[in-house]
């Protein structure tokens, strides 16, 4: 399959002074025997990202462990009531329940026939914030104190990791843990300073 063999060919491709998710070094798995399933890891993400490629459309899923069948109903109405208003809100994410014990899940689906690399590593983008997003809202993510000021403090923060080597989803990981960072903000702030460092070298 053409399409498989491509995405994985993203995968593999590391680039260490790219600007986009799918340039940094993942590791792929393949699932259950089935060559057009596997997933994806980074060291730096505390989860797998589910991969499935049929004859149509690219699927990216993660599974989360929160399973709500046994929860009480206010519980399972505050959480249900979340998801849908971010479904709304997000343009590529949509969370669901998968299985009888009704786990929370999200995915995204790219059709094939229009698929390019940079739409495929925005969808990617996107599952990582959405799970992330996830995470910090059932308190998966420790929430740390950060001495973090001004947006100009901020940004001078970021660079100076970024000179180090550090990666860029060490970096956002960083913001969104140590400091309580918005995922979605300290997304879009990481790689807009990495791409403009890059751009003035």
């Amino acid at each position: 399959m053409a399409w498989l063999e491509t995405i994985m060919q993203w995968f593999s491709e590391e680039d260490v002074g790219g600007d986009r998710i799918i340039d940094e070094k993942w590791q792929m798995l393949e699932l259950n025997g089935d060559p057009s399933r596997f997933a994806v890891s980074n060291e730096n993400l505390p989860f797998e990202i589910g991969i499935y490629i049929n004859e149509e459309f690219a699927h990216l899923m993660v599974f989360t462990n929160l399973e709500t069948a046994d929860w009480y109903v206010k519980d399972q109405r505050n959480i249900y009531y979340d998801l849908l208003v971010q479904n709304n809100k997000n343009l590529f994410v949509k969370y669901y329940l998968s299985g009888e014990n009704d786990t929370v899940a999200l995915r995204t689906e790219l059709d094939l026939a229009y698929l390019n690399k940079r739409e495929f590593n925005d969808a990617l983008q996107a599952v990582i914030v959405g799970t992330m997003w996830l995470m910090k809202k059932m308190g998966l993510l420790d929430e740390k104190s950060c001495e973090v000021g001004s947006d100009n403090e901020t940004s001078d923060k970021i660079m100076k990791m970024l000179d180090k080597g550090i990666s860029k989803h060490e970096i956002i990981n960083s913001l969104i843990k140590d400091c309580g960072m918005n995922p979605e903000e300290a997304t879009e702030k990481v790689f807009a300073l990495a791409k403009n460092g890059n751009n003035s070298s």
